[in-house]
């Protein structure tokens, strides 16, 4: 901060200028409004025959207010109860108590002082903070950052009512002084945006705990402007000026006011005139004692009430500076009389049954022994169950879920893009980039890299700082093309031991793409290269972590502006807005679902896997874009050694022809290089007498071919085909030269056959009446249709096309080449072809005989990328920034074809006596299954993917329970009923709480 008593006035003038405070900048500032006694209406000789009938204890005990730092103990509580019924204390600004608690001992301290108490709180958005036991509220540096009016009143709205309810009658808020450096950001009070906007949302504040009767004490005064030049004064006090008149209660003093030189030159009396004159202060003097501190200066230079965590050696103290003649009690009176004049102000004007106020006090030292519980034999039953329902109804609106939803929702909007020039955000990232991650916390920050995980592989590397100071690390070579991002959690780039650190973050940033996320201290933001981008959180917590994770790859919207102005390009309002691009992962509340209602889908997996309709699952749910639900449930087999998760592989059989083949023939439709009319002569080579040619591409995809619904594989698919050990010409149990194709484990076909059976979907019967016939030859027609029009193999055009850019870590075809079988689900336990387990092979066995890559099956994936290409279709072919497909082409591919159950491609919902999706489901909804116990269906109307993959054939392809037990449709069901079932709405008042 300036040190404004040691600048040249001329260089004070320029500074002031450059600031705006004069020029047109004057004529846009909010208005000194005419000054308003803070105490209007309440008569001064009311409030001095009150006076004196207080003893010097009380009159001493009326200038503190205990402040508690921790959580009091019972001796804590019952020793303020001893004070309040002996009169030595004023007021009380407590916190760390359970709410019920809180409740009693202010009833019992109400009960036994002769005087309203003071009851504070440091809280100025919702007072949950101040108890024990409840969420975390967003703070006002993170409210600012949302720039919403709207929202400022609603929070103003809430604080007040909860005050009001609680019976608090004193807020130490609004913060007044301007940010800098040294202020704690989370203290941070205007709301929001810039100069202006806080100063109105101060007014505000002053404002409404006037018309609620409740004081206002505004913090932290930490300077004294004694230039002498009016203009210059009044401008730098502008703000202070403007609380004064609007009528704030009083002013809280830091330690740095006392340090002053004048103030110890000048008489008592000074600070009051100067607060009086300059900032049109008439209220209360507040200043904080320190645990050792003597009271006695800051009493003389000017303070009225003392903040103190032990009133009880600040009490014993004045009364012995009072015995040694230091302060008189002349002296203590006219502070005394401002604190009466302020109780009198809150009770209306004149503090309630004064008259016997003797008696009174009389009367609470008899009965006072020690803290008593709520159910006090001095209250009579009725009073012990009313005082037992307002507590457990306070307790319950301080936990209403919705509080956390409100919280969440505001700690992620306020997350600050502040920088993206070379526009990383989101991040593009593919599988195999090195993405380095370095965490510089004395934590692992386990929740942003947590849901980073959800997004991209990374290697993650914890730097420690010592003392403050962050080590300098070094980063990879900029030739391994790697993304960085390096977090910063409470770390001062401004500090001269951290200078080098501060060099090499900058340094590197010129010739590698980095994401800095700095937690705290935005003073940091000015210290950064232009190149980074540059993510503000002013508060750590789960939730923040969790939105940086994702608003760097898209999976949330960046929103946020900053709430201060940092230097002149960092001002406050800044911020780079960018929309969500990707799946983002979300409570089901966010999205209208009460999360009680999913746990049906608990139920009824749970209960499919004790009936053995399969080991295992998972399941997921995405809404408007949103995963609310995902989860993984038993075993890869009844053995129970390995639980499924996440990120288990499974074969999703005939999924494969939506999933890659489908969005294969449609991309080569948009690009123009086929069409959905085309015969199959004009887009496939076909050899001489083949049946084939007149069937066309759109046929296919509906599977109206009139082609045979199984594969000419039976020579090769039968028991008999196979040797029980050694080769014969179609299969080897080990691996020899011409036998490459690896059907399972120790069972090899011979390479030759694969072309033959191809060749043989070209001469099949064609039946030309065209009925609907599900058929694996349909796709595997189009396989070669697009391997023939792209010169590639199936599995790698998809691969390139889609998964890789879509950032698909775990969908692929033959997953063995790139995962270990402990990633892999195992399906059927073969004992009548292949006699093994299959596991990390295809289960169908036209795709197995190909080699692992076929039109209709050999996909193996999870349900989270799964739910990204069916979230690409329902964002109109949009994903990650990135455009796959026009909302034309998706639209033709997955509507219905003359009220066929089929689109191109996709399945649509139609009357089945075994459905796999819920009868609610729109007729705009698509999707597909899986034979091995498999299904997606994507719902554009309500903007709904449900993903349900299982190994259902395991250990017998027999199994048929969960087709019985329409298992897949009941699940889709209980999500359908869950919709709409959650409003978010803040609780109410609790019902025996006075309404204003």
């Amino acid at each position: 901060m300036l040190n404004l008593l040691n600048i040249s006035k001329q260089s004070l003038l320029l500074l002031l200028l450059a600031m705006g405070f004069f020029g047109g900048c004057v004529q846009e500032k909010t208005m000194v409004p005419k000054a308003v006694d803070p105490f209007e209406g309440v008569s001064r000789q009311y409030v001095d025959s009150l006076l004196k009938t207080l003893s010097l204890q009380e009159k001493i005990g009326q200038l503190l207010i205990w402040e508690n730092d921790q959580a009091p103990d019972s001796a804590a509580l019952t020793d303020m109860l001893l004070q309040a019924g002996k009169g030595r204390v004023g007021g009380m600004l407590v916190q760390g108590l359970d709410v019920a608690d809180f409740l009693a001992f202010r009833q019992h301290a109400d009960a036994l002082a002769t005087l309203p108490l003071f009851w504070g709180t440091r809280q100025s958005v919702s007072l949950h903070q101040d108890f024990k036991g409840f969420s975390a509220i967003p703070r006002p540096i993170s409210l600012a950052a949302l720039d919403s009016v709207g929202l400022a009143k609603e929070v103003e709205d809430l604080f007040f009512s909860q005050c009001s309810g609680l019976g608090l009658n004193l807020a130490i808020g609004p913060r007044l002084n301007d940010w800098n450096k040294t202020v704690d950001p989370n203290a941070f009070f205007a709301l929001p945006g810039n100069f202006e906007q806080q100063t109105r949302s101060v007014l505000s504040f002053i404002e409404r705990s006037r018309q609620q009767r409740m004081l206002s004490f505004g913090q932290n005064l930490d300077r004294l402007i004694l230039e002498p030049n009016d203009t210059i004064r009044d401008s730098l006090n502008y703000r202070w000026k403007l609380a004064g008149n609007a009528g704030i209660s009083g002013l809280v003093l830091t330690d740095k006011i006392f340090q002053y030189d004048t103030l110890a030159r000048s008489k008592p009396g000074f600070l009051q005139k100067y607060l009086s004159t300059e900032l049109s202060m008439k209220g209360l003097a507040v200043a904080r004692l320190g645990k050792v501190e003597s009271p006695f200066y800051k009493l003389l230079v000017g303070a009225d009430v003392l903040l103190t965590d032990d009133p009880k050696r600040a009490f014993y103290a004045i009364v012995k500076l009072v015995e040694r003649g230091s302060l008189t009690e002349p002296y203590l009176d006219k502070k005394v009389r401002k604190v009466l004049m302020a109780k009198a102000w809150m009770e209306g004007g004149q503090i309630k049954n004064t008259q016997d106020r003797v008696l009174s006090m009389g009367e609470g030292l008899a009965r006072l022994t020690s803290y008593e519980p709520p159910s006090s034999s001095l209250r009579s039953e009725e009073e012990i169950e009313r005082s037992r329902v307002l507590a457990e109804e306070w307790k319950c609106y301080f936990e209403d879920p919705a509080w956390e939803l409100w919280a969440k929702n505001i700690f992620e909007a306020s997350v600050t893009l502040v920088n993206d020039e070379r526009q990383l955000v989101p991040l593009q990232w593919q599988r195999g980039t090195p993405l380095n991650v370095w965490v510089v916390s004395g934590e692992r920050m386990s929740t942003f890299l947590g849901k980073l995980s959800k997004y991209a592989d990374y290697s993650s590397r914890q730097v420690q700082p010592k003392y403050g100071v962050v080590p300098v690390f070094d980063f990879p070579p900029v030739s391994e093309g790697g993304i960085n991002i390096v977090l910063l959690d409470q770390v001062d780039l401004s500090s001269q031991k951290n200078a080098r650190f501060l060099r090499s973050l900058n340094a590197n940033a010129l010739s590698r793409p980095m994401v800095v996320v700095n937690f705290g201290y935005p003073s940091n933001l000015s210290l950064l290269n232009k190149d980074i981008s540059l993510l503000q959180v002013y508060e750590r917590n789960g939730t923040t972590e969790a939105a940086c994770a994702q608003i760097i790859f898209g999976g949330l919207p960046a929103k946020g502006k900053l709430s201060l102005t940092i230097d002149t390009q960092l001002t406050a309002g800044r911020g780079i807005v960018k929309n969500s691009t990707r799946l983002g992962f979300d409570d089901p509340k966010a999205v209208g679902i009460a999360p009680e209602r999913l746990t049906a889908i608990n139920a009824i997996v749970e209960s499919a896997i004790d009936d053995k309709a399969f080991p295992g699952c998972q399941v997921l749910v995405a809404k408007d874009g949103k995963v609310v639900y995902t989860d993984a449930f038993g075993n890869y087999d009844y053995r129970h050694e390995q639980a499924t998760n996440t990120v288990s592989l499974y074969d999703v059989a005939s999924i494969t022809k939506v999933a890659a083949t489908t969005l294969a023939v449609m991309k080569l439709a948009e690009k123009g290089s086929l069409k959905v009319s085309s015969s199959l002569s004009s887009v496939l080579d076909l050899e001489e007498g083949a049946t084939v040619g007149k069937i066309k591409i759109g046929e296919l995809l509906q599977h109206r071919s009139g082609l045979q619904a199984q594969m000419p594989i039976g020579r090769y698919f039968n028991s008999r085909s196979v040797p029980a050990k050694g080769c014969n010409k179609y299969f080897c149990r080990y691996q020899k030269e011409g036998y490459g194709i690896q059907v399972c484990d120790g069972l090899f076909f011979n390479s030759l056959y694969r072309d033959s059976i191809l060749l043989r979907t070209h001469k099949l019967r064609v039946d030309y009446r065209k009925r609907y016939r599900y058929s694996d030859v349909n796709f595997v027609l189009l396989q070669q249709v697009v391997e023939q029009k792209t010169g590639r193999p199936l599995d790698q055009y998809v691969d390139s096309m889609f998964y890789l850019p879509l950032g698909l870590r775990y969908t692929t075809f033959n997953p063995l080449h790139r995962f270990s079988p402990r990633y892999i689900v195992p399906t059927e336990n073969d004992r009548i072809w292949r006699k093994a387990l299959v596991h990390g092979f295809v289960h169908d066995p036209t795709a197995a005989l190909l080699g692992g890559v076929s039109g209709n099956a050999g996909l193996f994936t999870t349900a989270e990328d799964l739910a990204v290409i069916f979230q690409m279709l329902l964002n109109g072919g949009t994903y990650g920034g990135r455009r796959y497909f026009s909302p034309a082409t998706i639209k033709w591919f997955t509507e219905s074809k003359k009220s066929d159950q089929r689109a191109l491609g996709f399945d649509k919902p139609a009357f089945k006596r075994f459905p796999t999706y819920s009868d609610q489901v729109s007729d705009r909804a698509f999707g597909h299954t899986g034979f091995t116990g498999t299904c997606v269906w994507a719902d554009p109307e309500v903007n709904l993917v449900y993903i349900f993959l299982s190994n259902r054939v395991h250990p017998s392809a027999r199994n048929s329970k969960m087709k019985a037990g329409s298992i897949r449709a009941r699940v889709h069901d209980a999500i359908y009923d869950a919709l709409n079932t959650y409003q978010v709405k803040l609780p109410t008042l609790p019902a025996s709480v006075k309404k204003d």
